[in-house]
């Protein structure tokens, strides 16, 4: 029987199974990934969780997960349709509802190369970019934490190291600073729209 999976789900799909092919796996809450789990192309672990953000615990793609391709999907009509509602430009801080934490997707859909540098003199004025909340996307503010943790780490420095336990075994990490630029996530309201806020704070 062929499993039809939505765009959303496929793209998250993506980042998990490179993941996992990379030996680890991603960080997301169970209502984020629940379609994927009842397809039987991904399964989580209750018992490690995101330190950072104990919603969010480990997930990776199964067998039938890494070798799953969406039958009769075109692949630009699937991108075009998980493609987020986006609203770029400068955000009151004070509109914030919840901030959010991060953890380890792929960030090229989300335009961080285009938010420029906040400007100190004005500390709640934030340049970033807003992502609406869809039927497909339910809590951006917990869908796009890895992606923002993603981007800050590609763009930071490596400090030293430190280990963690991961499935019972001790594995060591970068840590890293982020000296010219950064960005945090936080649920908020725009517009009287619910969604996420990325903003930049480096």
């Amino acid at each position: 029987m062929t499993k039809t999976i939505s765009a959303a789900s496929m793209a998250m799909l993506a980042s998990i199974v490179k993941a996992t092919e990379a030996g680890g796996f991603a960080y997301h809450a169970p209502s984020d990934v629940v379609e994927l789990v009842n397809a039987g192309l991904a399964e989580q672990n209750p018992g490690v969780k995101n330190s950072e953000n104990e919603t969010q615990i480990a997930t990776r793609a199964t067998d039938e997960g890494l070798s799953f391709t969406a039958p009769s999907v075109d692949a630009e009509t699937t991108a075009e349709a998980a493609k987020p509602v986006i609203a770029s430009g400068s955000f009151a801080l004070g509109g914030i509802k919840k901030a959010v934490r991060k953890a380890p997707t792929r960030t090229s859909q989300y335009p961080f190369d285009d938010i420029p540098a906040p400007n100190p003199a004005d500390p709640d004025d934030a340049p970033g970019f807003f992502v609406a909340k869809t039927d497909k996307m339910k809590e951006p503010w917990k869908s796009l934490a890895s992606a923002v943790s993603n981007y800050n780490r590609k763009h930071g420095v490596i400090t030293g190291t430190e280990e963690r336990e991961v499935k019972g075994e001790k594995k060591t990490f970068n840590t890293y600073d982020f000296p010219t630029v950064k960005f945090e996530i936080a649920r908020y309201e725009h517009n009287g729209v619910e969604g996420a806020l990325v903003y930049r704070v480096k």
